[in-house]
């Protein structure tokens, strides 16, 4: 899989953390227990959001722009 922020590719494996449903009240939070299975508790639709948390390292854009990254940065102002 490849990081579209940073250009770098990763691999699921096993104990990689990921959240079902996330942001909504059925959040989950589990660990694969190999690089295709991971054991939930709640009941999850086929379509659930799943995301995988954390510092995907730097972006590969010449200028970090806060109003690309809004689950970092929700909210910003500039003063001039």
């Amino acid at each position: 899989m490849v990081d579209p922020r940073t250009g770098k590719t990763f691999a699921l494996a096993t104990g990689t953390a990921l959240v079902v449903d996330a942001d909504t009240d059925n959040e989950e939070t589990v660990f694969l227990d190999s690089a295709t299975t991971a054991p939930l508790t709640k009941a999850h639709n086929a379509n659930a959001k799943v995301v995988i948390r954390g510092n995907p390292g730097p972006w590969t854009q010449t200028q970090y722009d806060p109003r690309k990254d809004g689950p970092v940065v929700p909210y910003f102002a500039i003063i001039e």
